[in-house]
């Protein structure tokens, strides 16, 4: 009987994980590193989204990951999208908060500090696919202190 009662245990774990799976709405998730030298402005990370499976409203993120030699408050990103079968463009650019006015990083994390920022929310129709380019505008060629830089698109 106890063997019983945990083995409905395991199978109803298993069921919530999937559940909980099933309802997650990322289509897209990844992180791109830098070099280790520092990310140069002409060293455009590019992103190639999928093909979407499902018509409606999509949220996107960007997320940066920084370590400790990152030398300013702000980052300044300049995103270009493409919609991969209709060639419409999009670029976007997004004042990246990341140091606050004692120095202090304002992401998560001990050594790496993780921020995520809100971009923009897009229309998207069964079918559509995505190519994202992001690069720093920033007053130095060689950005030290940047180790990634992700792309997050989600179902609304």
């Amino acid at each position: 009987m106890r063997r019983n009662n945990h083995t409905l245990l395991y199978i109803g774990g298993l069921f919530v994980l999937l559940m909980m799976a099933c309802n997650q709405q990322t289509v897209y998730n990844r992180y791109l590193h830098t070099s280790l030298n520092g990310w140069e402005r002409n060293d455009t990370l590019r992103y190639i989204i999928p093909t979407i499976q499902k018509d409606g409203n999509y949220m996107e993120e960007i997320g940066v990951r920084i370590n400790g030699n990152y030398p300013f408050m702000k980052l300044c990103l300049i995103i270009e999208q493409t919609k991969i079968n209709t060639h419409e463009k999009r670029t976007d650019t997004l004042l990246c908060d990341l140091i606050n006015k004692r120095g202090h990083p304002l992401g998560s994390g001990i050594s790496k500090y993780q921020n995520t920022f809100h971009l923009t929310t897009l229309q998207l129709s069964k079918g559509d696919s995505l190519r994202i380019c992001v690069r720093h505008d920033m007053k130095r060629e060689m950005l030290p202190g940047i180790s990634e830089v992700g792309v997050r698109l989600y179902k609304r």
